[in-house]
């Protein structure tokens, strides 16, 4: 008998594969842009300093492609077997929980392993430059790759143990990001304010991978690295046997109950009659989109929750927290938490409809495809409308405390007014470009994962991409000697201006796009894979 039977065919399967070298060529290449970027931008800079900066980076960098790894990749490999029912066939052979679990482990892995091991030539680079020693570029390599085990056991284990797709998602983000910032945060309610008296809550977290790997807190405490790298493992081999435990029975789940008839069965409870009668006669795709518990009231939880701790923190802080710094990362990350969710959850029915043929039956009733659409944003705006309006409010008085707080110039009032206001203003302009994108994606994609990673690519990361090369790029030309040719105040309104081509940009293609092949999309055959810059016209195709 083969030993891992599974594991020995996905790897002959993937080394035919060329979507693996192609990871693998793409990492690099921005890895290598990245350095360059850097390299440039500190040209005149001691070697030490750059090799310094570099490795830091690119360490950064590498440290969290490991630890999204999980969501990425492994958070929907068992659950969308257990959804196609696929997964039970496996078992009626010899095959044990192990074999499935590393033969997925194995499968979906290799992407992110082969993109891994992209970054390592260019972090070397930092040896050469000086500044990095041989032992904190081994440490880091070491924890990048545990953090990678890490990451990937985490989603292989909420697989394991959820169905449907953004629930495993949720549940490997909500892992990742407990294990990560709870032992921390735990050391500081229970303990001292100060983090660092308190560095034993800090082993338990991953993330004390990477803060112990470099040399200047290895040198004080070299015991800590090693027991924070081991606990990690624990966690990692813990989930990872976890996984291959529940595997086995996880797939008769299915048969009890399912996510479609629970939503049916908690229907009648969810939405009083007067309710479901008033939102049929607005839309009857509103009343389909819009059903729910508990969809409505997990914004306002999160976003409670997010400001309990924000009042904590002020409150440990004694009125050191209302600084400008503090503004800006708050609205951050409410933005960033909003526009995820707002993604997710505008590609969901789509996707979800278009897979199990739902919507293809949809299309044969009198519904046209604007009532389709407009049904979709009457839900989101239903769901969302509130919580953005609360983090609207916030923002203003965000905005008002920071123009109070600077007193000098008034050029510092304008440019903190006009930042501020430019992140506001994005802020809702992503939001409207995200749900068009993401409905359109839904549709037109395989996974409804890959769907929300690209439209975030095309809304968030790309125009960041150009404002920064773009920006390095003027400074090189311009700022060599004497003033700036353009005031200091430009930034933000170039900044907003590449924001506002690339939103409306994506954004009314995509609705032209739903617009007009809604029916082609809706009857492809789900499958192929998630173009990450355009999708053409040419790639819709009717299944004949």
């Amino acid at each position: 008998m083969t030993l891992l039977p599974i594991v020995a065919r996905e790897l002959r399967t993937a080394a035919r594969k060329r979507d693996h070298y192609r990871v693998r060529f793409a990492t690099g290449l921005v890895s290598i842009l990245i350095g360059a970027w850097i390299l440039v931008a500190m040209r005149h800079a001691p070697p030490q300093v750059v090799g310094k900066s570099l490795f830091g980076t690119l360490a950064i960098l590498s440290f969290l492609y490991c630890l999204s790894s999980g969501v990425r990749i492994t958070s929907d490999c068992l659950s969308e077997e257990k959804r196609d029912g696929t997964l039970g066939l496996l078992f009626l052979t010899d095959l044990k929980g192990y074999d499935v679990v590393l033969g997925k482990l194995v499968a979906t892995s290799l992407h992110a392993i082969y993109g891994l091991f992209a970054f390592f030539p260019i972090l070397g680079i930092s040896l050469l430059l000086g500044g990095v020693g041989g032992g904190e570029f081994a440490r880091a390599l070491l924890v990048a790759v545990t953090l990678q085990f890490f990451s990937l056991a985490v989603g292989l284990f909420a697989s394991a143990v959820c169905t449907a797709e953004r629930k495993a998602m949720a549940m490997t983000i909500l892992i990742l990001l407990g294990l990560s910032f709870g032992p921390p945060l735990l050391g500081v309610a229970f303990g001292d304010s100060n983090v660092s008296d308190h560095m034993g809550s800090l082993i338990p977290s991953p993330l004390y991978n990477f803060r112990v790997a470099m040399d200047d807190v290895t040198r004080n405490r070299p015991d800590h690295f090693w027991i924070s790298l081991c606990v990690t493992q624990l966690y990692a081999w813990g989930f990872l046997l976890a996984a291959c435990r529940i595997v086995p029975h996880a797939w008769q789940d299915r048969a009890r109950v399912t996510e479609s008839a629970a939503g049916t069965r908690a229907e009648p409870n969810s939405i009083a009659g007067a309710e479901r009668s008033r939102l049929l006669a607005i839309n009857p795709f509103f009343w389909l989109s819009a059903r729910g518990r508990f969809k409505g009231i997990l914004i306002w939880v999160a976003l409670f929750a997010g400001a309990l701790l924000w009042l904590w923190l002020w409150a440990e802080s004694r009125g050191g927290w209302l600084d400008e710094t503090t503004f800006v990362m708050t609205s951050f990350l409410a933005h960033l938490l909003l526009k995820f969710w707002i993604a997710a959850e505008a590609c969901r029915r789509f996707s979800e409809d278009r897979h199990n043929g739902a919507l293809e039956l949809l299309l044969c009733t009198p519904l046209s495809i604007g009532e389709i659409l407009r049904g979709q944003q009457l839900a989101l705006l239903r769901q969302f409308g509130g919580p953005v309006m609360a983090v609207l409010l916030a923002d203003v008085a965000f905005l008002v405390l920071g123009m109070e707080r600077i007193h000098g110039a008034p050029a510092s009032r304008t440019m903190w007014l006009m930042t501020y206001g430019s992140g506001i203003v994005m802020f809702l302009l992503d939001l409207w470009a995200l749900s068009w994108l993401s409905m359109w994606l839904g549709l037109s994609s395989a996974k409804g994962l890959r769907a929300v990673v690209a439209a975030f690519w095309r809304i968030l990361i790309l125009p960041w991409l150009i404002f920064g090369l773009s920006m390095t790029f003027f400074g090189l030309l311009l700022f060599r000697a004497g003033p700036p040719l353009f005031p200091e105040m430009v930034v933000p309104l170039y900044w907003l201006a590449v924001g506002v081509i690339i939103d409306l940009m994506f954004g009314w293609s995509a609705r032209r796009k739903l617009h007009e092949q809604f029916r082609l999309a809706a009857a492809e055959k789900p499958g192929g894979r998630t173009r990450w810059f355009f999708s053409g016209r040419d790639r819709i195709q009717p299944e004949v």
